[in-house]
């Protein structure tokens, strides 16, 4: 599975709208297909940021959203690093 950020969106603060978000126009990470309904959002929290990405309903399941957080988490750490 490789990861990319611009499957993720996210918000900078407590406001409606995000700073960015991918739309559902892309691929879900899990599978690597283009996203079609059913799908879920999934959200959670790195660097006081509230990060999101969009999956198929059939791909969720706790270990890959897991694999995939730790993977973003990485990302952006090296990402602050460099």
């Amino acid at each position: 599975m490789e990861i990319s950020l611009k499957y993720f969106g996210y918000f900078d603060s407590e406001t409606i709208k995000p700073t960015f978000d991918p739309g559902v126009n892309v691929n879900c990470p899990i599978c690597n297909k283009r996203l079609q309904r059913p799908i879920q959002t999934i959200s959670f929290l790195c660097k006081a940021k509230s990060y999101f990405y969009r999956i198929h309903k059939k791909c969720a399941n706790l270990e890959s959203e897991q694999k995939i957080e730790s993977m973003i988490v990485d990302l952006l750490i090296v990402k602050v690093i460099s």
